[in-house]
């Protein structure tokens, strides 16, 4: 069953090691996790990651992509 984004959260936790998408959804949460997401050692990288992590989680969920993109997010790079 897709979650309603309405009320949804999106957080990502960034890192030299690993990189984590936590997605806050009707009570449920739904996590996705990476590899790198250093924004002050290869920002490139960093980004291709996050995007990577909206694409699978947007799969898990199964939402649309662009809905997730829509979510408000909280970011710690």
């Amino acid at each position: 069953m897709q979650p309603d984004l309405d009320k949804a959260v999106l957080a990502v936790d960034g890192g030299g090691t690993n990189c984590r998408l936590a997605l806050e959804a009707e009570g449920d949460r739904h996590v996705v996790l990476l590899g790198p997401a250093n924004v002050s050692t290869d920002m490139g990288l960093a980004a291709a990651t996050i995007r990577d992590g909206l694409g699978r989680m947007a799969a898990e969920c199964g939402v649309d992509y662009g809905a997730l993109c829509r979510v408000p997010a909280y970011l710690g790079l």
